[in-house]
């Protein structure tokens, strides 16, 4: 967004990019500027690809966050759903919601930071011979034909016991 600020003509004066990012967000206010030509053009981008998600996933809740993303709904939110809705197909929008992330800007790292912690978790409960997942299943499926898929079961170390749980490709032989 700033590199097209700058290329239409837009000067940048801010010493990083989330003061600069706010500064042209601040013109966007006064009608006719390049600010406020960028940040529609930004807004109409955004809602297009927002809509292609909603199409595409059709999923239940779209959350806006990072500080640009905090930035730019704070004051042009509505916008964006507007512009959404013109992307997306009615029922799909209808059943999303568009909201700002109530995290903060650090949300990312917040969402990703117990990852490494629960991969160490699952190793200790292994070595020490607990299982990490449900109870086992029964490794029959529902439909046991000659050409159905079996489970195959996973160890507490999350690696398969043994190969099993292929297609078969032939019916089972008649001994």
């Amino acid at each position: 967004m700033l590199a097209r600020y700058t290329e239409a003509g837009g000067t940048v004066n801010a010493a990083d990019q989330e003061s600069a990012l706010a500064a042209v967000i601040l013109e966007a206010g006064t009608p006719g500027t390049v600010g406020a030509r960028i940040v529609e053009e930004t807004i109409c981008y955004l809602g297009a690809a927002i809509g292609g998600l909603v199409n595409l996933l059709n999923p239940e809740r779209v959350i806006l966050g990072g500080w640009a993303g905090l930035l730019l709904g704070e004051t042009y939110l509505d916008a964006i759903r507007e512009a959404a809705r013109g992307h997306a197909l009615r029922h799909p929008f209808a059943t999303t919601s568009i909201e700002l992330c109530t995290l903060g800007p650090d949300a990312v790292a917040l969402g990703a930071a117990p990852l490494p912690l629960e991969l160490f978790l699952r190793r200790r409960l292994a070595r020490a011979g607990g299982r990490t997942g449900p109870a086992p299943r029964d490794r029959r499926t529902a439909a046991s034909g000659p050409w159905t898929r079996t489970r195959c079961p996973i160890t507490p170390t999350g690696e398969p016991s043994r190969p099993y749980g292929a297609f078969r490709s032939s019916p089972p032989s008649a001994e």
